[in-house]
């Protein structure tokens, strides 16, 4: 049998042997396995568009932050730029709020008179 000439060969293995290859080490990804925070470029990019134009480019601006900060290793910077993302597209919209209310006030008011 041919496992008979390998009986008194203790190192023998019947797994494939993995082959090394030169780039090994630039596989090893030491990033957590979890999943980056949200970017919030979709609430970012609706409210630039339909409430406040300064304060929705300042919540695109920290979005587009967001996948790179993580891909390079910066994860409190990406999930402060989440963060920042989130705080200013709900600064947009309260005042694209806002201002639609004080125009309908004052509107109805010119109207009124």
């Amino acid at each position: 049998m041919a496992r008979e000439r390998y009986d008194d060969d203790e190192d023998y293995d019947d797994r494939p042997r993995r082959r090394r290859r030169d780039d090994d080490e630039d596989d090893y990804d030491d990033r957590p396995r979890r999943r980056p925070p949200p970017n919030y470029l979709v609430p970012a990019v609706l409210t630039t568009l339909l409430c406040c134009l300064p304060a929705g480019v300042a919540a695109i601006v920290f979005a587009a932050q967001v996948n790179s900060k993580w891909e390079a290793g910066d994860y409190a910077g990406a999930r402060q730029a989440a963060a920042n993302a989130k705080l200013w597209a709900w600064v947009s919209f309260g005042l694209g709020v806002a201002v639609f209310v004080i125009s309908f006030v004052l509107g109805f008011l010119v109207v009124s008179y």
